[in-house]
């Protein structure tokens, strides 16, 4: 028998070994469980392996217990640290996240030949979520026999290590076709602190992070300062691995954000990234629009040439919005934060998370039937109608006014858009409420052969050789483009708002960042 783990020193909890008996506990830590039942989300629970069964507590309270008899088959994840442990006709199964999945299985692996004399089978998906091979509470009932896994994929132990399985798939979600990419152990940076900047001023808040304006060396940059207790409370360890690794990539891609580097505290994580001073497209909107077609053009342009560079690494956005782009000194847009973002393994590849700003939002993301790629070209659609009209198309009354348009009504053009029967059809085409019927499916190529697009420069507009029509108001002051409401604001003590000694217990997590 292996040996025993016991995180939680759960053999002398009363508690719990009044619920679980004269079993011996081999295996006690915390885990996520995925929630699927309505939009995917991540519960904390404690996961207990015994010479008998798994269990799964939320604290002490006891959430449901599996004899390890009847345990089917475990299904792992080659792009993240998922793995399902799949129950026979009795069972539903149970989709867990753990950096500890590796010492998990090898445990749940020797207990199960013990009790059964067989090997515990095995599948290996090349993918980083794993909820479409999950059989809930509800399909069971419905179907005893239900199982999402060819049996023809299932092999035993010494096949799954034979296989390169080795149990040690102990990845975060990054697919393979990033890998090389993504920059590892380059962009931390040891010994820092807030007290090596100069913090000028606040001149964002998103909802997981307040921005700054800096110097740092003399130079102009911008903090994004993010708190550790509202990510770890709010699940989102896995998004901001994925946004550091992106904004530690693409060198040579100038349409995207790309980080100088980053640094921790005790409570914060901060983003040291460049200095935008044109401000963000929707200031710059508000300002000078709405814009004529040619004007939408060119920054239509470069929007797609974002999302088309995003979509062929695999990466799907999710969060199109006006004050996501920032304006260069030269009068070009760049894309920034990446929190929102997902690495899908292959084009028709779903995600069932209600994710994104309400006004862009697509009807499949509205529904949970699940989104991909094209999720971002309605995105867009929204996008390119609020430059040309100063609004987005869908926006009146409640939220739940303005989801039930994006899901039934059909775009309507006021008065405020001068929009030629050309500019109509494209808009049209991109608000498809179906993404199978929407353009973007040949990306960048199909978006700009589209007749909107007939009198613009695409190429000098990419290559960033075309004069731009309009231009940020660059001067002295730094402040110039970003509003009062924020740079008004009296600058956080960035130690303050959270208890150190509660982020004491959750620091090791952030420790992966590092990587």
């Amino acid at each position: 028998m292996v040996e025993r783990i016991d995180k939680l020193n759960f053999e002398d909890n009363s508690s719990i070994k009044e619920k679980i008996g004269d079993e011996n506990i081999y295996f006690s830590d915390k885990v996520f469980k995925i929630n699927t039942s309505i939009f995917t989300k991540k519960q904390e629970r404690n996961f207990v392996i015994t010479d008998q069964a798994i269990y799964n507590f939320k604290g002490t309270e006891l959430k449901r217990r599996i004899n390890i008899e009847n345990i089917k088959c475990i299904t792992i994840a080659k792009l993240s640290d998922e793995f399902i442990i799949h129950g026979d006709e009795n069972e539903y199964d149970y989709l867990f996240i753990s950096q500890e999945r590796k010492k998990i299985i090898n445990i749940l692996q020797a207990v199960y030949e013990t009790l059964t004399h067989k090997n515990l089978l095995f599948c290996i998906k090349n993918a980083s979520e794993l909820s479409k091979f999950l059989v809930v509470k509800k399909e069971r009932k419905k179907n005893p026999n239900l199982f999402k896994i060819d049996k023809k994929e299932l092999m035993s132990i010494k096949e799954f290590i034979d296989s390169d399985g080795s149990l040690n798939l102990n990845t975060h979600p990054s697919s393979q076709k990033l890998e090389e990419e993504f920059t590892k152990n380059k962009t931390y940076k040891e010994g820092i602190s807030f007290s090596d900047f100069e913090i000028i001023a606040l001149i964002g808040q998103g909802n997981t992070s307040n921005i700054y304006l800096a110097k740092y060396e003399d130079d102009f940059v911008t903090l994004k300062v993010i708190d550790k207790a509202y990510i770890y409370d709010n699940d989102m360890i896995d998004n901001i691995i994925l946004e550091k690794n992106i904004l530690s990539s693409f060198y040579n891609e100038k349409y995207l954000c790309h980080m100088k580097f980053f640094f921790m505290t005790n409570t914060k994580i901060c983003f040291v990234l460049p200095f935008y001073p044109g401000g963000d497209l929707y200031s710059f909107l508000e300002s000078k629009g709405p814009f004529d077609d040619s004007t939408a053009a060119f920054y239509g342009v470069q929007v797609a040439h974002m999302l088309s560079f995003l979509h062929s690494k695999n990466i799907v956005y999710r969060d199109i919005k006006l004050e996501n782009f920032m304006l260069n000194e030269n009068g070009y847009l760049v894309l920034i934060d990446f929190g929102s973002c997902k690495i899908i393994e292959e084009k028709t590849e779903l995600q069932c998370s209600f994710d994104g700003s309400i006004d862009y939002m697509a009807p499949e993301v509205i529904s949970g039937e699940g989104h991909g790629l094209m999720a971002d070209w309605w995105s867009y659609g929204i996008l390119m109608y609020e430059l040309l009209s100063g609004k987005p198309p869908f926006h009146e009354g409640s939220t739940e006014r303005i989801l039930d348009l994006i899901t039934n009504a059909n775009v309507r053009f006021n008065s405020k858009i001068k929009a030629s029967s050309v500019t109509r059809d494209f808009i049209n085409k991109l608000l498809k409420k179906s993404p199978k019927e929407r353009i973007g499916q040949n990306e960048f190529s199909q978006i700009t052969t589209h007749h909107f697009f007939q009198s613009t420069n695409v190429n000098a507009i990419v290559n960033q050789k075309f004069t731009p029509p309009l231009m940020p108001n660059i001067t002295e002051d730094a402040l110039e483009n970003f509003e009062a409401i924020f740079t008004n604001q009296e600058i956080e003590d960035f130690e303050e708002s959270t208890n150190p000694e509660e982020i004491d217990n959750i620091n090791d997590i952030f420790e992966e960042m590092k990587k």
